[in-house]
């Protein structure tokens, strides 16, 4: 097979790649990896994340191959685009996650759930929940009583203060009057 002559312009080598010529793909890349390596110590210095945002440049550059249309910018910059828009949901993946130590996670077989509900400790739960309920009766006042379950129900401020009818300024005081109240209840 006869070696096909490299085209210098990026517009003209992705039409040939996306026209079958899938070998021309190399040049591609030679082109584009000192532009994925830039871009990916733009981002981290840890050369792990660096290794995860140059694979994620890659892959954007594929893609960018076979979803360009050449009819409103260069592929240089569409490509450019691509890559740095990958590397970007890359990192926000990766802070959503947060960043948990690998040693942290263990399989769920290997998890043991242990039931240490003897009928005393089911016993003394109960009693302090009613103990709790009964501090919160006693140290509310009838309409902060009311707010707090209504809050609790879900309804928004607007809501309670329609169906109390009083003013989203007295639900509001309520709450915060509630919230005192509550961080002051000692527990036995």
């Amino acid at each position: 097979m006869p070696k096909t002559n490299t085209p210098d312009k990026d517009n003209e080598l992705i039409l040939r790649i996306n026209a079958g010529e899938y070998e021309l793909f190399p040049i591609l890349i030679k082109r584009y990896t000192p532009l994925i390596n830039r871009t990916a110590r733009s981002f981290s210095f840890k050369e792990a994340e660096i290794e995860d945002l140059v694979q994620e440049g890659n892959i954007a550059l594929f893609s960018a191959v076979s979803s360009f249309k050449g009819e409103k910018s260069s592929f240089k910059t569409y490509a450019s685009n691509c890559i740095r828009n990958a590397m970007i949901d890359l990192c926000r993946k990766s802070n959503a996650k947060g960043t948990i130590p690998d040693n942290m996670f263990s399989s769920i077989e290997e998890v043991e759930i242990k039931d240490d509900n003897t009928p005393e400790k089911i016993f003394f739960d109960n009693e302090n929940y009613r103990f709790l309920t009964d501090s919160i009766a006693i140290e509310l006042s009838e309409l902060e009583y009311k707010v707090l379950n209504a809050h609790l129900e879900g309804l928004s401020y607007g809501e309670i203060a329609l169906k109390l009818g009083v003013s989203s300024k007295s639900v509001d005081n309520s709450l915060k009057r509630v919230r005192t109240k509550l961080k002051n209840i000692k527990r036995l």
